[in-house]
């Protein structure tokens, strides 16, 4: 802990701050990753929708033979919006426990941030 305290006052230094205040800017930056991991899952969710979307419309499309061309490009932006939604669930799904821990316990996240970067 006391090398910890160490970095901590090392890092604030050469920013030209204090330690508290550095320590604030932290626990005020669990809150932006919260937001940030919100605005994520909603675009994925977003994904999901638009590709459902897609998908169906592109079964409309390949029935008809006068429109072949625009089921191909319905089928080709559903399966790049799938796939992004995908990266979009497995960054959810690894990225849970630091929400966690952002939410009910911002300074735990903050010290588990430092420690990181160590």
């Amino acid at each position: 802990m006391e090398k910890l305290t160490e970095l901590l006052e090392k890092l604030s230094s050469e920013l030209g701050t204090t330690t508290e205040y550095l320590w604030g800017v932290l626990i005020k930056q669990a809150q932006v990753e919260i937001y940030q991991y919100f605005v994520l899952l909603a675009l994925t969710v977003l994904g999901i929708i638009l590709t459902v979307m897609l998908l169906k419309t592109t079964q409309k499309y390949w029935d008809e033979y006068s429109a072949p061309a625009i089921a191909w490009i319905n089928l080709g932006l559903g399966i790049s919006i799938g796939l992004a939604t995908f990266v979009g669930i497995l960054n959810a799904l690894f990225s849970v426990k630091s929400l966690l821990s952002a939410i009910y316990n911002p300074e735990y996240w903050a010290l588990t941030q430092i420690l990181e970067k160590l």
